[in-house]
């Protein structure tokens, strides 16, 4: 079994690629909710270069002894997601390489095919490598590229003029709606909205009630724990640790994914649009050893300005509680290490993909799943950086 080979559609395939990402950037100027550039009182400073790795990895456990394929299927698929043209950064399409292995045996960057799925309007999209008559007990895709990261600059006190809309832009509505983990429809965050607001949410702007219902988010909290990051033996990522919003806000604890999904559910219970952002970032472990994982922040959308970016546990134990909605607090907007961060994801994990402990990517098995004792995901994340980047025009 090899991977299906189209090696001369994967060059009409990279040029659609690049022009799809043209067109999502040109697009973007005029409307930042189109996942390009944000415009003022937003602006996006200090671009960094660098290179990001997602080694994504199934292995699956004999139900039979001697079964040599537990995976076998007609056609199935691993999606690996990608954020082509994000507020703050942006994917070079042509630095796109994606190699693979099978049973173990090595299929460098041209004997793998793959396809984009995308962009959406948002700007996000995924790597699509099927797998045609697969006979194995393990798989694994490797998709690197380039990318350009910035960090964000808010004018505080202009962001607080800011007024509300008469209506969204459609490529925000998406992230008004309930999603998987983000349960905005759950009375218990619809009432929270209520309480903190006084019913009088509109009476302020919109970057004024985002940041109250964000702040009450975090303090209501009482504990979080783990990195967010399930990890196996040897080190291996096998998914992220989440629960929901419903559940965690309930509990006041939670892992830090848990956080941000309450703070973005208690926004769309607002009314403001919101999503999560699952990213690569190189950070600390307790022992002082670095450590390359999945990192989850959030953004809310600001009318006519574009996405900004906080980190709910980036504010927890900062003092920002003591701090005037006018000032800057630690964390909301002011992320002084955001453009070390790699964004690749705007939801946990693709629609209809195999796991309970979403792994970002994902996998859309076509077989037997009983032929299976247990099928495992596993993922290795590099970021490398390439030094300065090229700053707006």
């Amino acid at each position: 079994m090899s991977f299906y080979p189209v090696l001369n559609a994967r060059i009409l395939l990279e040029s659609c690629l690049v022009l799809a990402v043209l067109l999502v950037t040109s697009n973007a100027s005029a409307q930042p909710a189109a996942g390009g550039p944000p415009v003022y009182p937003i602006e996006r400073i200090e671009p960094k270069l660098c290179e990001a790795t997602i080694d994504a990895g199934i292995f699956a456990e004999r139900q039979v002894i001697n079964e040599q394929a537990p995976l076998l299927s007609q056609r199935s698929e691993v999606l690996v997601p990608i954020i082509l043209q994000g507020a703050y950064s942006k994917v070079d399409p042509s630095s796109i390489t994606v190699s693979g292995n099978i049973n173990g045996q090595v299929f460098s960057d041209g004997q793998v095919p793959w396809t984009i799925r995308g962009p959406r309007p948002d700007g996000s999209a995924e790597i699509v490598v099927e797998l045609i008559d697969l006979q194995a007990q393990s798989v694994g895709v490797k998709v690197t590229w380039t990318e350009q990261t910035w960090l964000p600059l808010i004018n505080e006190v202009d962001a607080l003029r800011t007024t509300w809309p008469k209506e969204w832009p459609e490529a925000t509505r998406t992230y008004l709606k309930p999603s998987p983990w983000i349960q905005s429809d759950d009375q218990f965050l619809i009432d929270f909205v209520a309480r903190v607001s006084k019913g009088n949410l509109r009476g302020v702007s919109p970057y004024a009630a985002a940041k109250e219902l964000v702040r009450e988010s975090v303090l209501a909290y009482k504990s979080i724990s783990g990195t967010g990051n399930e990890r196996r033996e040897f080190g291996q990522i096998s998914g992220l640790q989440l629960i929901g919003a419903s559940e965690s806000a309930r509990s006041a604890t939670g892992s830090p994914n848990d956080m941000v999904c309450t703070c973005v559910a208690i926004l769309r219970a607002a009314g403001i649009p919101a999503r999560p952002v699952v990213g690569i970032m190189k950070e600390l472990t307790k022992d002082l050893k670095e450590r390359t994982q999945w990192r989850t922040w959030a953004e809310f959308y600001l009318p006519k300005a574009g996405w900004v970016p906080f980190d709910p546990n980036l504010m927890r134990g900062s003092g920002f509680q003591f701090r005037g909605l006018e000032q800057a607090w630690t964390g909301f907007a002011n992320i002084k290490d955001f453009n070390d961060r790699i964004p690749v994801a705007y939801r946990f994990q693709p629609e209809g993909s195999l796991w309970n402990w979403p792994p970002v990517w994902g996998f859309i098995y076509g077989g037997d799943l009983q032929r299976a004792r247990k099928i495992y995901s596993q993922t290795s994340l590099m970021r490398i950086g390439r030094g300065a980047g090229i700053p707006d025009a």
